[in-house]
């Protein structure tokens, strides 16, 4: 890949860096030119990037931002950028507290816009919503129904904090979120534009750093597409979403957004096409015909479901989708890839072990990697 980025290039700030989505926002962003500001909360995980991405380095310059609620890294973020591209959504499957779940999204959220609106440079911010802030969950599938971009979840604090389950949970906080940072537009009126994207279930090979295949480090969405496809489930469990988007044409239009006025202001719902688990699991079957944890129920498409009204999305961004066969196929790849790797890994570890004694194993190419990522980071933690 070709990466050509200059000084003089516009800069842009992605929350999240390393998440799923964040990875091929960075990647597409430099691909076409961008300078990229890189939101990750440690060190640790911008030198893991950047092995697995070296060529991207002279486009990005790295920000420590642990979390959205930290008023200092928050401030350090947005400053010297042109744009923003928030992309930092947590699902968190446990949780004590609804509290704890809403809070650092929705309060989050607005911290990152209030920042952004002290600084004069920022001309529009970009912020990934959910298709769950947009259908009704009280409605089931709703086949009949066509939502469009005027479409809201009706859910309100007091239904989000009464949530019967996760899911329910993590709808409403995405409604709740991508409500308030429109408010806060119609209130403040901040000197830059906004732009939101509500895709469903994201699917595609990841691009992160993967330091094992559990859903904290795949995304949800990816991380239980792997639990389907690595045996966890017998039998598949139903398809509760059956939509979906490819993570590579999300990033695509997220960037293609930027700066262009027919975009500002403006909501879009970003669906490539439908999707059920048993498709999923014949699909990788064709591409892994030996791999025995595959469940073998037999492929059956989703059942009726409600229209999502794209029309407006493609007007301004094309037609063009990725297939549920080339982002399954690129996703499965990725994912066996990469657990023979970390199978390998883990032998090596224990033959170190058992030769040194348990000493650490010693990596000069992380040692090298420390300095190059500390040398031009913007390290301000609060």
């Amino acid at each position: 890949m070709a990466y050509g980025a200059t000084s003089s290039a516009p800069t842009v700030l992605v929350t999240s860096s390393t998440s799923f989505l964040g990875a091929h926002t960075v990647l597409e962003l430099v691909r076409r030119g961008y300078l990229v500001k890189a939101g990750v909360p440690s060190v640790a995980l911008a030198r893991q990037f950047l092995k697995q991405h070296p060529a991207c380095a002279p486009a990005l310059e790295w920000t420590i931002l642990p979390s959205l609620t930290s008023p200092r890294a928050v401030e350090e973020a947005v400053r010297d950028v042109d744009y923003v591209i928030h992309v930092c959504a947590p699902f968190a499957m446990e949780y004590e507290d609804p509290m704890d779940v809403l809070l650092p999204a929705v309060e989050g959220t607005h911290a990152l816009l209030a920042a952004a609106a002290r600084q004069p440079r920022v001309k529009h911010v970009v912020l990934t919503s959910s298709l769950g802030a947009v259908l009704d969950p009280s409605r089931g599938l709703a086949p009949g129904i066509t939502y469009t971009p005027s479409s809201w979840n009706p859910a309100t604090w007091e239904s989000a904090l009464a949530a019967s389950d996760s899911v329910e949970l993590h709808l409403a906080s995405k409604t709740l979120t991508e409500r308030s940072a429109w408010d806060f537009l119609s209130t403040f009126n901040p000197s830059f534009a906004l732009t939101t994207f509500c895709p469903p279930v994201i699917l595609g090979p990841p691009a992160q750093p993967l330091a094992d295949l559990s859903p904290q480090s795949l995304g949800e969405s990816v991380g239980q597409a792997w639990q389907i496809l690595s045996g966890a489930y017998d039998p598949l469990p139903p398809t509760r979403f059956p939509l979906f988007v490819d993570v590579r044409d999300l990033a695509r239009m997220e960037v293609a957004a930027l700066g262009r006025p027919e975009t500002m202001g403006r909501r879009f719902l970003a669906v490539g096409g439908e999707f059920s688990n048993s498709q999923i699991t014949a699909l990788v079957r064709l591409q892994y015909p030996s791999e025995p944890r595959l469940p073998r129920t037999p492929p059956t498409k989703p059942g009726r479901h409600s229209r999502v009204d794209v029309i407006n999305t493609e007007a301004v961004f094309g037609t063009e989708w990725t297939s549920l066969a080339q982002s399954v196929r690129d996703m499965a790849e990725v994912l066996f890839s990469r657990e023979r790797e970390l199978r390998k890994e883990e032998k090596g570890r224990v033959w170190w072990s058992r030769t040194t004694g348990g000493r650490t194993s010693p990596d000069d190419t992380d040692r090298l990697e420390i300095t190059h990522v500390e040398g031009m980071m913007t390290v301000e933690v609060a």
